[in-house]
């Protein structure tokens, strides 16, 4: 699947293809995505704070078994090309 997020306000957007088209890892890449960019609102923005992170939920999302019981986690791993401004 492709995914994508605008702030039309800000000029900004940015698109995600995750290989296989699970929406699972979906949410990591895309937070790690923001992260890595610096995106206003996000931990790792200029004055942004884990403990105020909305985005917090999505980041290693917890993968659970049909019992219910935590068996490991999504992450992303990945590296953004560095982009000309």
């Amino acid at each position: 699947g492709v995914y994508a997020v605008a702030v039309p306000e800000r000029g900004l957007g940015l698109a995600l293809k995750v290989e296989d088209g699970a929406w699972r890892a979906a949410d990591a890449a895309l937070v790690a995505a923001l992260d890595r960019l610096g995106w206003p609102g996000t931990a790792a923005s200029p004055g942004g704070a884990p403990e105020s992170d909305p985005l917090a939920p999505f980041r290693n999302a917890e993968v659970r078994n049909t019992r219910g019981e935590a068996v490991g986690y999504v992450a992303a791993d990945f590296e953004l090309p560095e982009m000309p401004c």
